[in-house]
């Protein structure tokens, strides 16, 4: 069986007095369980609002119970200007369209 990632060494953070002995992907410090990251970029990134934020847009998708397409219109909107500054417009565009696509959808039926 091929692993999907080549182990360079074990990761060794300290858990509860032991060693973790996750496999380390080439190129990586930690095992992904114990990747530490700056802002936490995936999870909760700051141009969404961050984690601490009640208005953190997955938290607005989510308690709103929007479909997917009221869901992007709302992400684009939320980070524009934020994520790229210089991308502004071109995410209140993209706002736009899933806002057009969720009119076509419900127009038709």
């Amino acid at each position: 069986m091929t692993r999907p990632y080549t182990i360079r060494a074990r990761c060794g953070v300290l858990v509860g007095g032991k060693s973790c002995r996750n496999p380390v992907s080439v190129g990586a410090v930690h095992c992904m369980r114990h990747r530490q990251f700056p802002e936490d970029a995936v999870n909760h990134p700051a141009h969404y609002g961050g984690e601490d934020n009640p208005y953190e847009t997955i938290k607005v998708i989510e308690a709103w119970d929007l479909n997917f397409n009221l869901g992007n219109a709302l992400k684009y909107i939320s980070r524009a200007g934020k994520k790229d500054a210089a991308k502004a417009v071109e995410d209140l565009r993209k706002a736009k369209q899933y806002l057009d696509f969720e009119i076509s959808r419900r127009s038709r039926g």
